[in-house]
């Protein structure tokens, strides 16, 4: 028997969540954060870079 993997489902964050998360990375360390969230360190990179350019503004584009 062939066992099926269920997809898992993509957490949607809001932007205000977003920059919640970039600056808790901040003050605790990325990687805690990255771990605890389920979240790739590139993805939280790419969060800290856009809030940084532009804040919670930046997050909301796609």
């Amino acid at each position: 028997m062939s066992q099926i993997k269920e997809k898992k489902k993509r957490a949607r964050r809001s932007p205000e969540k977003m920059a919640e998360l970039v600056l808790e990375a901040e003050r605790v360390g990325q990687g805690v954060v990255c771990r605890r969230e389920n979240i790739a360190p590139a993805q939280m990179s790419r969060w800290k870079q856009k809030f940084l350019q532009a804040g919670i503004a930046g997050l909301k584009e796609g």
